[in-house]
Formats: structure tokens, C-alpha cells, sequence
């Protein structure tokens, strides 16, 4: 063994000599290679901070790329859970898939400071509170009574999804900060039209219609000189738990958004949270597709069938908002009887796709032979029954909101009117 062992040191050592004696190069380990560093000068600052940015936005990229994976795992594995709880409605599996979802809206914008996004959209305020009810109640804990409230009217903002979603987290957030045992937060949506001589309005801001969101507590609300503060960044009452960046956000999307935040507050009272976003269409309570769709709904008649009465009065009361004058019918055949005898045109025919006896399908295809080219909405809960739609015919799935109900009947109406 001893004599293996001096063997293969005297090995060692020739193929050290060769590789000192050699004219290939020794190889330094990387720590100790040293490079001189020039530091940039004034005119090398501009290109050196755009490696930068573009360095943080390969890093952002990356980052949401990987927490998007981590996210669909995550929302994988709460539809399971779904599953396993059958029949049964899990409102936790709920929240969380509200979560996943803000959360990738969130990666989204970690995306856009890489490669800015060009699309836009004009999300209704009301529907955004409304489907954000259960991740609010959960920010708000079980001792809190948190109550989501909307009007009804759809007033659509130029602020991306996401931002109100920021925004109603922070004030939630901060609400709930602001109890001082169980207690009661209010949010709420609403549109209100504003006139250049309310209160403490800016001058700056233009009159007109508003999308308002109201978050309000009966915590132990704020003295003047907090007012004064809570929007400066990183100000915080709440000492290492707090951050001091949920209002100060709040604040620079509304900015963006040419909105503007009123506050209520005192010592013991609670906080009031008041939050101005402009309406697409400044002025009127609907955007320019609803505008449209009352210029040319006066004097129209809408045979609407479905044999659910609630599904009915909704689409009645929504059809009669803009205009329409409308026929009621409970099912097909009623509406076959009605369609023979009645002496008025009919405009437009709204139905259920799927009921007992005759199915809205046949009754469109009865009433178009003597009526050619009449437009059809069908509505169901059945799902998608077309691949493609025939030219005159649109489809909702129920349940349906406002907007898209009425975005439906306004498009096959202005097939017609172009025809």
C-alpha cells in the first residue's frame, strides 16, 4: 500500500512540473480575477440607467413568470378541494381562487413594467366591488361585519380592474386597522353626478358624472393633524406593523385617474372614505354603446318569453330603462298565439333557449318565416349552444349583468339598422 501510495504522488508531482513549465496558461479561480471598474461618467449616467431598468424588468418578468406557476398551482389545488367537498359550497376554496386571481393581476402588472401593455379597458366600478365581496370579508376577519353594498348602476371608469382592486383592499385593510374590537365596515358603490360647486371639489377636476366608492368603519377614526398626514408615504400610526404605503397607493392611482378622495373622520367617530373615479362617458349615467341603444329604442317592441318570472321582470325592467316597449310571454307556445294577433311590428325577439314544449329555437325559426330577419337574443343556463351565430342573433348565458345583456340587444339592433 505504501508503495501505491509514493507511485502516484511521484505522478503528481511530473504533471505539476509539466503544467508549470508549459506554455498553456494557469487558469485563476473567478473570485480572483480583477477587473478595473471605470466608474461612468455624467454622460455614461442616462445608458447606465437604462441597463438598469432594463435589468429590473428582466428581473420583474422573471419573478412573475415563477410566482404565476406558484399561483396555478395554488388555484389547482383549490378546485380540488372544491371538488372533494362535493355539493357542498366551500367559501374558503372561494376566497382563495379571489386571491389567486387578484394576485395574478398583481404579476400582470410586474409584466407590463417589462413589455407595457397597449390594451384598455373600462371596467364597471359596481361589478368589481360586487365580485370582490368574499376576498373583503375575509381581509376583514369574522369579528368584523363586513357589508358590500351596490346600487345597480354600472357606471364604467377608465381605471384598470386591478388598480380598484388595490384600492378597496388598502381601504379595507386600513378600516380594519382602525377597529378597535368587532365592528362594522361598510363598502359601496354608486354614481353620482358633481357639480364645480361641491365642497371642497378641486378646480382642477371637471364636473360631470362620477363612479363613487364608499368605504366607511366605526373605529376610532383620526384627529386633524393625522387627517393631514395619512396619505404621505411610509406615514404610519400603527408603528412596526404598519408599512405606511396602502393610502399613499390609494392615492397615486386616483391621481392617475383624475379622480379625487374626500375623508370624514374624528376622534372616536369612525372614518369615511370617499372616492371619485370619472365616468367613461362624462355626463351621462351610460357609456356611448347605451347612448346609442336609447337613440333608437323609442317606439321599438321587444317580444321578450322565458318561463321564469323573475328572469322576466329583470329583463323587462332593464329593456324598459333604455326605451323598449315590451311584450311578456311565459313560454313558446304562448308566444307563437300572441305573435298571429298581435298588430303592432315586433323589433326584437328576447327567449329562453331551452323550455317545456316549444324551445325558443323553434319559436325564432316560426316567427322569422313570417317576420324575415328578425333579430334574436337568446338567453339560458344551459351554456353556449352555437359554435357560430348566425348574422341577427346573439347569445347570454345566465346569469347575466346589465351591460352584457344590453350590449347584446344593442348589436343585433344595429345589424338591423345597418342592413
Amino acid at each position: 500500500m505504501r508503495d501505491r501510495i509514493a507511485s502516484l504522488t511521484a505522478r503528481a508531482e511530473r504533471v505539476s512540473d509539466t503544467v508549470a513549465t508549459s506554455d498553456t496558461p494557469v487558469m485563476v479561480p473567478w473570485p480572483a480575477r480583477r477587473v478595473p471598474i471605470e466608474k461612468p461618467t455624467v454622460a455614461d449616467e442616462p445608458v447606465e440607467q437604462s441597463r438598469k431598468l432594463e435589468l429590473l424588468g428582466r428581473m420583474a418578468a422573471g419573478a412573475a413568470h415563477d410566482l404565476n406557476n406558484l399561483l396555478a398551482v395554488i388555484g389547482g389545488h383549490a378546485e380540488l378541494l372544491a371538488l372533494d367537498s362535493g355539493l357542498r359550497p366551500n367559501p374558503h376554496s372561494d376566497v382563495i381562487q379571489s386571491s389567486i386571481r387578484m394576485a395574478s393581476q398583481l404579476t400582470s402588472r410586474l409584466l407590463s413594467f417589462a413589455k407595457p401593455s397597449t390594451t384598455s379597458e373600462s371596467p364597471a366600478l359596481g361589478v368589481v366591488v360586487t365580485e370582490s365581496a368574499p376576498l373583503l370579508r375575509a381581509v376583514a376577519g369574522a369579528d368584523v361585519e363586513c357589508i358590500v353594498l351596490t346600487d345597480g348602476d354600472e357606471v364604467r371608469v377608465s381605471v384598470r380592474r386591478d388598480q380598484i382592486e388595490q384600492v378597496l383592499l388598502n381601504l379595507v385593510t386600513n378600516a380594519r386597522d382602525a377597529l378597535t374590537e368587532s365592528g362594522v365596515i361598510a363598502v359601496q358603490s354608486s354614481a353620482l353626478v358633481v357639480g364645480s360647486g361641491r365642497r371642497g371639489w378641486p378646480s382642477d377636476r371637471p364636473s360631470g358624472l362620477y363612479a363613487v366608492l364608499t368605504v366607511a368603519d366605526n373605529g376610532r377614526g383620526m384627529d386633524a393633524d393625522t387627517l393631514k398626514r395619512i396619505f404621505d408615504p411610509y406615514f404610519t400610526t400603527r408603528g412596526e406593523a404598519g408599512t405606511g404605503l396602502g393610502l399613499a397607493t390609494v392615492r397615486e392611482i386616483v391621481d392617475f385617474a383624475r379622480g379625487h378622495i374626500e375623508v370624514e373622520t374624528a376622534p372616536a367617530r369612525g372614518a369615511l372614505f370617499r372616492v371619485f373615479l370619472p365616468a367613461v362617458e362624462m355626463g351621462t349615467g351610460m357609456d356611448r354603446a347605451y347612448q346609442e341603444m336609447i337613440a333608437g329604442a323609442n317606439g321599438r317592441t321587444v317580444l321578450l318569453v322565458d318561463d321564469d318570472p323573475g328572469v322576466r321582470r329583470l329583463a323587462k325592467a332593464w329593456l324598459e330603462s333604455v326605451g323598449y316597449d315590451v311584450i311578456e310571454c311565459r313560454n313558446g307556445e304562448e308566444a307563437a298565439r300572441l305573435e298571429r294577433v298581435v298588430r303592432e311590428p315586433i323589433d326584437l325577439l328576447v327567449t329562453d333557449f331551452v323550455m317545456p314544449g316549444l324551445g325558443g329555437r323553434k319559436l325564432a325559426e316560426r316567427m322569422r318565416c313570417s317576420r324575415p330577419g328578425l333579430p334574436v337574443v337568446f338567453i339560458s343556463g344551459y351554456g353556449q349552444p352555437f359554435e357560430r351565430p348566425e348574422p341577427g342573433v346573439r347569445f347570454v348565458a345566465k346569469p347575466f349583468a346589465r351591460n352584457q345583456f344590453l350590449v347584446a340587444v344593442e348589436q343585433v339592433m344595429r345589424n338591423v339598422a345597418i342592413a
